[in-house]
């Protein structure tokens, strides 16, 4: 039988147990968003080979590796690519040169600083409200047993979870989309990649659209200590406002 719970209770429960057991880690996710299948008819001067070839080439460089450093309540999530120069010019022509992802699960909030055709914008704004439905569903994902969850998405805020987001438009504000994420109740943390978070145990694989986030590494408990540094460079912006700037800044088609 499914059991939907409440986010809020869910993060009481997990703040427990991660009082109980103050730990550090990190994790390593691949991030995969698959591109758009072409097609020979609506590309009729190209053969099929080529299309297959560019499909490949354009799937490759969607593929990214973050990092997800954590502790109790805190965490950053980083693109370890992010200097490369070719996917530094995709970020910066499509959302602006984003940097690393702060969360904050006690205080229910997040931070980003972004370089935006020539302006520093640091982005604050409340975390958003994953409506969770626990399954029974499991798998082994890096040695641990985790645990299907489902939630049912509406609007922009899946495009906001990644660094690719999108001018703002009435059909995706119309959308419903499936988000699953698989969690692991070994690791005690309300923490996930991007904005994910709100499960009891780390968030280890996220899947939605053509979307997945899977995790290489974990490593909690981590002897080593980390610093999570707060982004405070920039314009302080809510989500909201920042969207705005990008439809005021951007030609419209």
């Amino acid at each position: 039988m499914k059991n939907k719970l409440i986010v809020f209770a869910l993060i009481f429960i997990s703040k427990v147990a991660i009082a109980q057991n103050n730990f550090q880690g990190f994790a390593i996710y691949k991030f995969n968003e698959r591109s758009t299948k072409l097609s020979v008819k609506n590309n009729p001067n190209v053969s099929a080979e080529t299309l297959k070839k560019i499909e490949d080439h354009m799937n490759e460089k969607s593929e990214k590796k973050f990092t997800l450093t954590f502790n109790s309540f805190e965490s950053l999530y980083s693109d370890e690519e992010k200097n490369a120069k070719k996917n530094k010019f995709e970020l910066i022509t499509r959302c602006g040169n984003e940097g690393d992802l702060y969360k904050n699960i006690k205080e229910n909030r997040f931070l980003v600083e972004n370089e935006f055709m020539g302006d520093t914008i640091l982005i604050q704004d409340l975390l958003p409200i994953w409506n969770w439905e626990l399954l029974n569903e499991t798998k082994i994902i890096e040695g641990y047993k985790c645990f299907k969850a489902k939630a049912i998405v509406k609007g922009n805020i899946l495009k906001e979870n990644n660094c690719k987001q999108s001018i703002i438009n009435d059909s995706v504000l119309t959308k419903e989309t499936e988000l699953f994420c698989w969690y692991t109740s070994e690791i005690p943390i309300t923490q996930g990649p991007a904005k994910f978070y709100g499960l009891p145990g780390l968030i280890l694989e996220v899947n939605y659209d053509d979307t997945n986030i899977l995790c290489l590494k974990v490593v909690p408990n981590s002897k080593e200590k980390f610093d999570i540094k707060i982004p405070k460079k920039g314009t302080l912006v809510s989500q909201k406002e920042f969207e705005a700037i990008k439809i005021d800044r951007i030609p419209q088609n």
